[in-house]
């Protein structure tokens, strides 16, 4: 029998095996949810047999991965975890639902098939949501472009000192739109940031800028970033190396998953590191239409 559930910390290690991209360490940030696939035998067994790893942003719930093991493709497991996905998205009242490509998904065994797959399960639209950057303090520190700066440079104030009330009001604002939001940020401002490694642009008592940074294992999450121009950008962030520094933390890595292009050209034009291309397919909430399926043989996943 397929039991599917949402993961609890305790659960997540029996599927650790299933996630080559290590993102069920995104279920720490809020609106990260794993979804595991089991298949119990007739002694109350449990096997894990798939995967998915979903985000909710905005009025989006974004597919991040989606596994089923080669020996249950073709039963209709996958068209369960997706009607999962999408019943998880209407009680959350989400807009639609996006699967989430990267190119680095050919090194595995599940990209072959899974656009096939999606695209016959109502995912009909490719949009994009920005990209996705991998990179460390240390390269930050030495990239000529972080040098540059505007002749009259702004005020860059850490979320360190005591945040006014105004301040604060403006970063929820921030934090519920769309402007300048990653994959890791719905509604979790503030909070959701490591104060010593955030920093606001001010400029005439007006906050034109944030950079919201979140630290899990060693790593540099961006959660928000909001910026007028690439000099406001650069900023933040040759701000952020300069506490990295302080705090020995320049081997750190930073992974930044942006959702919006115009922020992405902004930081192609100042952050060196490694950009890893993308896809999304879309589907709508209110049009998905729930699989038809036998536990035995299901033709509409039989690649997957």
């Amino acid at each position: 029998m397929i039991n599917l559930v949402t993961l609890t910390k305790e659960q997540m290690r029996f599927f650790a095996g299933m996630d080559p991209f290590l993102l069920l360490e995104r279920t720490k940030f809020p609106g990260v949810y794993a979804i595991g696939v089991l298949d119990t035998d007739d002694d109350e067994e449990d096997t894990p047999v798939g995967l998915a790893i979903c985000t909710a942003s905005g009025t989006d719930f974004i597919i991040e991965w989606f596994f089923i093991i080669k020996e249950m493709r073709g039963k209709g497991v996958a068209g369960k975890l997706l009607d999962y996905i999408f019943e998880m998205a209407e009680d959350g009242e989400m807009e639609r639902v996006c699967a989430y490509f990267t190119a680095d998904y050919d090194r595995y065994d599940v990209f072959s098939n899974a656009e096939d797959f999606f695209r016959k399960h109502s995912f009909e639209r490719e949009v994009k949501l920005g990209g996705e950057w991998y990179t460390d303090v240390r390269m930050l520190l030495k990239d000529e472009k972080m040098k540059q700066n505007r002749e009259d440079p702004v005020a860059v104030i850490p979320l360190s000192r005591q945040v006014s009330y105004k301040t604060r009001e403006i970063l929820n604002g921030i934090s519920v739109t769309r402007t300048g939001q990653t994959f890791f940020n719905k509604k979790g401002l503030p909070g959701s940031y490591d104060p010593k490694l955030s920093f606001i642009v001010m400029e005439k008592r007006e906050i034109t800028g944030a950079l919201l940074v979140k630290l899990v294992d060693d790593v540099l999450y961006p959660t928000c970033i909001f910026a007028e121009c690439e000099d406001d950008l650069r900023s933040m962030l040759n701000a952020m190396v300069d506490e990295a520094r302080k705090n020995d933390m320049l081997g750190n890595e930073m992974h930044l998953i942006m959702r919006l292009d115009e922020i992405d050209a902004m930081v192609e034009a100042v952050m060196p590191g490694r950009r890893i291309a993308n896809k999304v397919l879309v589907a709508d909430v209110d049009s998905y239409q729930k699989s038809s399926y036998d536990d035995d043989d299901d033709e509409d996943d039989e690649d997957f």
